[in-house]
């Protein structure tokens, strides 16, 4: 987890101490209430894991950077108009109140969520903190297993939907950075291979002229001229098709939509399979790797065939499927060590 608490730095960098309130913060407690992009705390003991939870898995629905958190601020109510804004009423403690606070971060899940710390207001009797809170692997959760968001000034439970919609863009953000990597890998490889067909083509040019000068006197020699030829119609073909995803690609998107139609049929249900919904959370929270085509292939199978038990049917048959759901999913054609090479290198397993 990244906890930024630094003070001072030179101009070029970000500030994380301010002797008087940010022109941000001053905007922010000037506003009407508190919204789901910021919050008041009045004390630190306020920002719980929970808190931060929320706040995290907030900005990843809405997908901002960052929900703030004005520690050391209360709300005040006009008594006239009725408008609420931020007070600034300050903390006591404020090392104590960084510690606290970085502690209950440290306790955020599936690894602790981002969180920037900056001081402000600190040469006066009323120092505060203001918290950027990121996500990191949204959703996230508490040691307690709550995975909440915020609502207005509240919070409230992350719904079937968001969990599903967070786990997707999650694993296809982990996709599309690996598939970067390994498609710089291949164009380096490509310019290679090009360099190497070019060097062949050259060659082929000046046995062309030396058969063309001996009037192909030999059908040996024409024959030579013929294989080369062939071969560097291979080289031509496997270069054409490495400018191409291989199929596994295709197979791990199909695991990601079966993963969300599967997800979906299994919220419509009428009971309550308790045990199954743990089993396919615990399927959703692994990371299948893109390169391991036969494995995804079949993970992808029994999320459809998920899609076949009835509404109303018993416990018993979600826990089936769900199991058969997570045998699959813990199948692996290939090695850790293979993996790795496949993605190294780029490798079709097939």
């Amino acid at each position: 987890m990244g906890v930024m608490t630094a003070s001072g730095g030179n101009a070029n960098e970000p500030r994380y101490r301010y002797p008087r309130l940010a022109e941000a913060t001053r905007r922010l407690l000037r506003t009407q209430g508190e919204v789901g992009r910021f919050e008041f705390k009045q004390t630190s003991e306020a920002v719980t894991s929970k808190v931060l939870v929320a706040a995290a898995n907030a900005a990843a629905l809405e997908g901002i950077d960052h929900v703030m958190i004005l520690v050391g601020v209360g709300e005040r109510q006009d008594r006239v108009t009725g408008v609420v804004t931020g007070e600034v009423v300050g903390l006591s403690n404020v090392e104590q109140a960084k510690q606290r606070i970085t502690s209950a971060a440290v306790r955020t899940r599936p690894v602790p969520i981002g969180l920037t710390i900056i001081e402000e207001n600190a040469e006066t009797k009323k120092p505060i903190l203001r918290l950027e809170v990121r996500p990191t692997r949204p959703p996230h959760f508490d040691d307690n297993g709550s995975r909440v968001t915020r609502l207005g000034a509240s919070t409230r439970a992350v719904t079937d939907e968001e969990l599903v919609e967070l786990y997707l863009r999650r694993e296809a953000e982990a996709f599309e950075a690996r598939f970067r990597q390994t498609a710089s890998r291949l164009e380096a490889e490509l310019a290679r291979v090009t360099g190497e067909v070019k060097a062949i083509e050259d060659r082929l040019s000046d046995i062309h002229e030396l058969a063309d000068q001996a009037a192909v006197a030999s059908d040996e020699g024409r024959e030579f001229v013929f294989g080369l030829e062939e071969t560097l119609g291979h080289v031509l073909s496997d270069v054409e098709d490495m400018r191409f995803p291989s199929s596994f690609e295709a197979a791990w998107w199909d695991l990601a939509r079966s993963r969300r139609i599967g997800w979906r049929h299994f919220a419509t249900r009428k009971t309550k399979a308790a045990r199954a919904e743990a089993i396919l959370r615990e399927v959703l929270e692994t990371r299948p790797s893109p390169f391991d085509y036969e494995r995804n292939l079949a993970e992808a199978e029994a999320w459809y065939t998920l899609t076949s038990v009835a509404p109303e049917a018993k416990a018993g048959q979600w826990l089936e499927r769900a199991e058969t759901i997570a045998e699959a999913a813990a199948r692996r054609r290939l090695a850790p060590s293979e993996l790795e090479m496949i993605e190294r290198q780029h490798i079709d397993p097939l």
